[in-house]
């Protein structure tokens, strides 16, 4: 089961050191997703983590910086934002907020988001947007697979579950950001890969 974590969309100090830490800790990938901030904040960010972390760097957007950035993992698109350079190798990941969107993506992406699956910590009142029952169908009908991941909601405790219900991969924002302590991130980390 593939491990990513989402940054926080405000800048944190010495950001650059939160993700080497955390890709340290064996979390497969961490998305740079900074929909407030310009492209040099987030080159001052790339050009402080050591390159050999490149290849395990999701871009969400900001797809004018693989030209810079050439080892540069994946890139991450969305409703707004879905428009892939061809001349990208890496892999290649979406948003999706309905079922129908992940069997309209499939073919397309290397992988997929499916959320929100649970309540969301990081955004208030964004509420669950699929009952078991719906969830369990899709993946009898082989539209959840290795290829969908599941964000929104998700804490250690529900990995049994995601597992349960085919979901290849488990994504991760505001249970790792309700705190900045790294010390505390690396504790929850360990968590998780408890569970995975």
């Amino acid at each position: 089961m593939k491990t990513i974590i989402i940054t926080t969309e405000k800048p944190l100090k010495n950001e650059f050191k939160y993700i080497e830490a955390i890709l340290d800790e064996g979390i497969d990938n961490i998305q740079i997703r900074k929909p407030l901030s310009i492209d040099n904040s987030i080159r001052l960010i790339l050009d402080n983590i050591k390159e050999e972390y490149h290849s395990r760097i999701i871009l969400n957007g900001r797809f004018s910086l693989i030209d810079t950035y050439k080892n540069i993992g994946g890139i991450h698109a969305n409703s707004r934002n879905n428009i892939i350079p061809e001349n990208f190798k890496g892999i290649k990941g979406y948003s999706c907020h309905t079922i129908k969107e992940v069997e309209s993506k499939k073919e397309i992406f290397d992988y997929m988001f499916l959320s929100p699956i649970y309540d969301s910590i990081s955004k208030e009142g964004y509420k669950a947007n699929f009952s078991f029952a719906e969830l369990k169908d899709a993946t009898k009908e082989g539209i959840i697979s290795e290829k969908v991941y599941a964000l929104g909601g998700i804490t250690p405790d529900k990995i049994p579950q995601i597992k349960d219900l085919g979901f290849g991969g488990v994504v991760f924002m505001g249970y790792i950001w309700n705190s900045s302590d790294i010390n505390e991130i690396i504790r929850k980390i360990k968590l998780i890969k408890s569970y995975i």
